[in-house]
């Protein structure tokens, strides 16, 4: 009986006992950042001590170098990517509802400050895995290299991706052509092609439509842009880790940038 209650209490010792494949908190670094960071839902101000992630700022400097300048419009974006703004029509400039002129393809810009690397439902492609968001299983489809690669061999045209693009006036008095798919553009962009299907969206056009592709939330993408301004470059989210330690897929907002297109 005694060598039985030994074995018992040493298998429990073993159960808890830590081993060497333990999951360990990731390694953290204070920084003052001269960008703003957001922390719990909450933008802390330029030059805030925060704590980073180390394998996050490792994977990023190996990703992009350590330009100062640089660092400060990449980080801005991907700080300010997490929030999901609603400020209010009054926030930005204006989209127009007539056009006098038409948009040279090659300048057209982006309205937001990064995507994913893969499509979503309407990926031309069959699905590549379901995953779950919010509760909803949801399709991932091929990624944007894929395209990229049927561009340059000749599989698809820049046709088969269509540029809904709408004329927004900033508040300088800067008119911009700017895109409403994103990943769109960002696939012609990586292939080095241009646009040859181009949809005019008027401000009207935009009213009518509903949630992520509103007038409203257009607007609001631009809040994570330095300025709240189009940008003539788009980052791409990778899986990862986030600034905080944290694993995420390359979907989630606060996946870490693993490069850049212009």
């Amino acid at each position: 009986m005694f060598r039985f209650l030994l074995l018992i209490w040493l298998t429990a010792c073993a159960s808890v006992t830590p081993s060497s494949s333990a999951i360990l908190p990731p390694q953290m670094v204070q920084i003052t950042p001269n960008y703003p960071v957001v922390r719990s839902g909450k933008v802390l101000p330029a030059k805030s001590s925060v704590s980073f992630s180390a394998q996050f700022l490792a994977q990023q400097k190996n990703a992009f170098g350590d330009n100062s300048s640089d660092e400060y419009n990449r980080m801005l974006r991907y700080e300010l990517g997490k929030i999901n703004f609603h400020e209010p029509l009054t926030s930005f400039g204006s989209v127009s509802e007539t056009f006098s002129s038409t948009p040279d393809p090659s300048k057209i810009e982006f309205g937001q400050s990064a995507v994913t690397d893969l499509f979503g439902d309407s990926g031309k492609s069959a699905t590549t895995e379901m995953v779950d968001v919010a509760g909803k299983e949801v399709k991932r489809g091929k990624t944007l290299s894929q395209d990229v690669a049927d561009l340059q061999s000749g599989a698809m045209h820049p046709d088969d991706l269509p540029i809904h693009v709408f004329q927004y006036v900033d508040l300088d008095g800067v008119a911009h052509w700017v895109t409403e798919n994103n990943r769109h553009l960002t696939v012609l962009r990586m292939a080095k092609k241009n646009p040859t299907k181009i949809l005019l969206l008027k401000k009207s056009d935009l009213a009518k439509k509903q949630g992520d592709n509103s007038l409203l939330s257009v607007l609001n993408r631009l809040k994570a842009l330095p300025n709240c301004k189009p940008s003539s470059e788009m980052f791409i989210r990778i899986a990862g880790v986030n600034d905080i330690g944290e694993p995420r897929k390359s979907w989630d907002w606060d996946a870490p940038f693993g490069f850049v297109v212009r």
